[in-house]
């Protein structure tokens, strides 16, 4: 506030962005304080009469409506969780109805060759009315498995393996790299290797980006990324 003379009559009143301005005021206005107009300068809002204290109180009601906005989104549920189970799978579940199952330690069905034994890959995974839309060791075809990612073609020093009928060269699991849960998204990272034997030759990383279910219907997003460790 500037300093006036006591008495003064006020004259104008401003509001900027950094500070209060006013010319002629007193140190303390009251509702009597006779005001007249005054025009706008440098970009500033001109205010009369008690019109000022209403636009403070307007101003620090929405502060305090926008700070209970993100009080309550802070504290809003997280429909998301992921936990593990029986040390070869994590599942992720939505308001405790199951996503998805990640098979990280090796899968081997009953009755299926120890051949087939394999890791890395979604399933089963669930539409949101609980019914499962993916399949695993399906007899006709025993090396599909849920949602995965493969190739029949991978040629390392010259020689070719298959890596999508799980043969010498496998995918396995090295360690998660994320793990986040929000009210919007579930979203997990996992860091696995192709090997061959005890040698690995690429590295995969992928992550998953799990949306909301919505009706009856769920969004899955998929990045993958692979680097030869050997050039």
């Amino acid at each position: 506030w500037t300093s006036v003379p006591t008495g003064s009559r006020i004259r104008r009143c401003f509001i900027s962005p950094r500070r209060w301005t006013r010319s002629g005021v007193p140190d303390e206005p009251t509702k009597s304080s006779s005001l007249t107009p005054g025009a706008a300068h440098r970009g500033e809002r001109a205010w009369t009469g008690d019109s000022w204290e209403n636009d403070v109180r307007m101003r620090l009601l929405s502060c305090l409506l926008v700070f209970a906005a993100l009080a309550w989104c802070a504290a809003a549920p997280d429909p998301f969780s992921f936990r593990e189970t029986d040390g070869v799978s994590l599942i992720l579940t939505e308001n405790t109805a199951p996503v998805f199952a990640y098979n990280y330690g090796a899968i081997l069905s009953r009755g299926a060759p120890e051949a087939m034994r394999r890791s890395t890959y979604l399933h089963p995974v669930y539409a949101p009315d609980g019914n499962p839309i993916t399949d695993d060791f399906n007899p006709n075809h025993v090396h599909h498995r849920g949602i995965s990612w493969m190739w029949p073609v991978v040629v390392v020093d010259g020689k070719t393996y298959d890596l999508w009928t799980v043969g010498e060269i496998r995918q396995r699991f090295v360690r998660w790299t994320k793990r986040e849960t929000t009210p919007q998204a579930a979203v997990l990272g996992v860091e696995n290797g192709w090997y061959i034997g005890e040698r690995k030759v690429v590295n995969e990383n992928v992550e998953i980006r799990t949306g909301p279910a919505s009706g009856n219907a769920r969004r899955l997003d998929f990045t993958l990324q692979f680097e030869a460790t050997e050039a």
